[in-house]
């Protein structure tokens, strides 16, 4: 690609005598491509966001059936306690 540019541009220079030549150029494979990577990237973002929702409700979870679990042991009551580190 900088070949190509190199030799469109001292054509320009040398044989037509201009300066300044206005170019555009599409990559439509590159384009399509870029397209897919940045689905990709799309859905990556989305699923790491539910993953992380979901640990943290997992989380909150722990914390709660654990707290539940400890205040039944204070109390002798050891069949709730059971059930509640089951949860755990």
């Amino acid at each position: 690609m900088e070949t190509a540019a190199d030799i469109v541009q001292d054509l320009v220079a040398g044989y037509l005598k201009r300066s300044a030549l206005a170019s555009q150029c599409t990559f439509s494979r590159v384009e399509e491509k870029l397209g897919d990577i940045l689905a990709v990237i799309e859905q990556s973002n989305t699923l790491k966001t539910h993953f992380a929702a979901n640990i943290s409700e997992n989380i909150n979870n722990v914390k709660v059936f654990t707290v539940k679990a400890e205040a039944s042991l204070m109390i002798d009551d050891v069949e709730s306690m059971k059930k509640n580190y089951a949860q755990v």
